[in-house]
């Protein structure tokens, strides 16, 4: 597949419009962004992978088939990532999200657990926004089929519980490749509608 490094940016004032729509990937740490990233551009070591949580510490922005740009957005809640960098994601994030060209937000979420308020919060910050957003619940592989369903489900009611329009919901396995190539479609959909 034809995809590069674009960009890799530490601050706000690093964030420019390279002419390609946008879709970003958010999530808390350690939820499997950096390897859905890798399966879904089909680079194995593109974005970089741990099990220690707070690894991607800077928008990293890759650009397919000259077509659409993936952004991997640092992760939030529990991480070892330093203060001093840390302290700068709030206003880099919050320009992100303010960016026109991006077209999608996937927000990743591990299928074992919940929703958190910080994550409703976001999504409506998004909506607010005029932005489309997809959930994906990763780790698809570490529940049984039924469990599987049964969790997307609770996942949609939870977000109309909480009066939030997007309830696109998707759950992937990067290790068994589980609906890679229906999130991948659903991805280029966006980017090319928009």
């Amino acid at each position: 597949m034809d995809v590069k490094h674009l960009a890799t940016i530490s601050n706000k004032s690093g964030l420019k419009d390279f002419g390609y729509p946008e879709v970003a990937f958010v999530g808390r740490s350690n939820c499997g962004k950096s390897s859905l990233l890798n399966i879904l551009l089909r680079k194995k070591k593109l974005a970089r992978t741990s099990n220690t949580p707070g690894r991607t510490q800077m928008i990293h922005m890759y650009l397919w088939m000259e077509q659409v740009i993936f952004t991997d957005l640092p992760g939030y809640g529990f991480s070892k990532t330093p203060s001093f960098i840390t302290k700068k994601w709030p206003a880099m994030m919050a320009a992100y999200t303010e960016r026109k060209t991006v077209c999608l937000f996937l927000c990743l979420v591990d299928i074992r657990r919940q929703f958190k308020p910080e994550e409703f919060d976001f999504i409506r910050h998004l909506e607010q926004q005029e932005k489309r957003v997809s959930v994906v619940l990763t780790k698809a592989d570490k529940l049984a089929k039924a469990k599987v369903m049964i969790q997307e489900n609770n996942m949609r009611a939870a977000l109309a519980s909480e009066e939030i329009k997007s309830q696109d919901v998707f759950s992937v396995s990067t290790h068994k490749k589980t609906n890679i190539a229906l999130l991948r479609d659903h991805v280029m959909a966006q980017a090319i509608l928009r």
